[in-house]
């Protein structure tokens, strides 16, 4: 039997807008200048994009289009393989070179969101992952990581924090430096514009998924059920506390094989179901986790 009142009603569909939220430039490590590599997203269809250079915030607010929304961010903790996001505020004034956890807390502090970024990559033991308190976001698709055979691992680390109880949403970013990190990851908010406060408001709440490729056109939480629908994918999998449940493209008499495009769950997991899809190139998509109430 299902328990009553099982999930907060939440209904996530409408608009949405596409970005990147981690990127370099050739003010840090970079091979594109910040105008070519707006140029590069923009003519990608992107709606907005962070320039994350190491240690360093700049205005580049005039560099946005019509089309696209450049916004300020930055890559902190540049002295170590331990590094952290700041999105949302000018971070210029931070050091770099402080601890992962003053670096964390200093962007709470300025109203900022803070992503712990490719902890795969970083070789992060788990109880320091765990150890580290109140960052927002964590990176599960680093194009740069994954492309260097060392992002696997960060979807199983995020749900080692999940099963902890912690709230944490998962992104997918390229970390750019050069032309083969490009448009592997990204974010799609369910958001009314591309201006900067929207988008960092939908990225604290976690009003967006995670994709490589795949859709998800909207998300609808009742009481006791989770209704997704998707762009065409291959599969479906709800992944909760103690396992998954996943939908699966089958093959009828004659061998033809029809695409998902939506999928339902109601199950009673402990703490929170999150879904994952696939599309027959293999691409994936992640939604963010419902947490049971």
């Amino acid at each position: 039997m299902i328990a009553k009142s099982l999930y907060t009603p939440v209904c996530l569909d409408g608009p949405q807008v596409k970005g990147q939220l981690h990127a370099h430039t050739t003010l840090s490590d970079g091979d594109f200048s910040p105008a070519e590599l707006v140029t590069r997203y923009e003519e990608a269809g992107y709606d907005f994009l962070f320039l994350t250079d190491h240690n360093l915030w700049r205005d580049h607010s005039s560099l946005s289009t019509d089309k696209i929304c450049v916004i300020g961010g930055n890559e902190l903790g540049a002295s170590s393989r331990e590094h952290v996001l700041a999105l949302g505020f000018d971070s210029g004034e931070i050091d770099g070179k402080q601890d992962t956890q003053s670096l964390i807390d200093a962007v709470g502090e300025n109203g900022g969101v803070s992503c712990l970024n490719h902890p795969h990559w970083s070789a992060m033991p788990i109880s320091r992952i765990h150890e580290l308190q109140n960052y927002q976001l964590i990176e599960i698709h680093n194009t740069l990581a994954f492309r260097n055979g060392a992002s696997e691992g960060n979807s199983l680390i995020w749900d080692d924090l999940l099963r902890a109880g912690r709230k944490v949403w998962g992104v997918a970013t390229d970390d750019i430096h050069h032309e083969y990190d490009l448009f592997g990851g990204w974010v799609q908010l369910w958001c009314d514009s591309n201006e900067p406060d929207c988008v960092v408001d939908a990225l604290r709440t976690g009003r967006f998924y995670s994709t490589e490729g795949p859709r998800f056109e909207s998300i609808e939480v009742s009481e006791n059920a989770i209704l997704v629908k998707t762009s065409p994918v291959e599969s479906i999998c709800f992944v909760y506390e103690r396992g998954n449940h996943a939908h699966r493209v089958q093959e009828d008499e004659d061998g033809n094989r029809k695409l998902l495009k939506g999928a339902r769950f109601d199950r009673s997991p402990e703490l929170y179901v999150r879904c994952q899809i696939r599309d027959t190139s293999g691409k994936r998509a992640w939604s963010n986790p419902i947490f049971v109430s």
